[in-house]
């Protein structure tokens, strides 16, 4: 019983240094962003991303670095200023003819718009395995959260 208190105040101690949890997604906040081999500036640059708005998977962090995760399944450390809690997801890999957006959160809903591999959007809700996206503030809709990376 001993044990079990002190784990539990241990864990409950030590929260991160952002009080966010671990694992969460984030996304990149800025045209250039490297991933570096370790948490300092004088680690080696890994990748190089150019894409504002591609989700990551916070994994680890410390007070100003951050473990990610890219949707290739690559591992680098990333200075927190380089990400945003904006919510974003990338559309997975998918059939030659993409994946569709629909008007409802159903299979036999009218198609909105067919978004291919690698498209980014902002993220409004997750529910029942649905997601609710915006791309490019044109087009609204739902569309499998299984088909998506960075859906909560």
């Amino acid at each position: 019983l001993m044990l079990g208190w002190g784990a539990t105040a241990l864990a409950q101690s030590h929260p991160t240094p952002s009080s966010k949890p671990v694992p969460r997604f984030e996304s990149l906040d800025e045209e250039e962003a490297h991933g570096r081999l370790g948490p300092t500036r004088v680690h080696r640059v890994v990748w190089t991303y150019q894409r504002v708005g591609l989700p990551m998977q916070v994994i680890a962090e410390t007070q100003d670095w951050r473990r990610v995760r890219d949707p290739d399944g690559e591992v680098t450390w990333m200075h927190k200023r380089l990400l945003s809690s904006r919510p974003t997801v990338m559309v997975r890999a998918a059939a030659a003819e993409g994946v569709p957006l629909r008007a409802a959160p159903q299979t036999d809903a009218k198609v909105r718009a067919v978004l291919h591999a690698g498209v980014i959007a902002d993220l409004e809700t997750c529910t029942d395995g649905w997601c609710r996206l915006r791309v490019r503030q044109r087009y609204e809709g739902w569309t499998p959260a299984s088909m998506l990376w960075g859906a909560r």
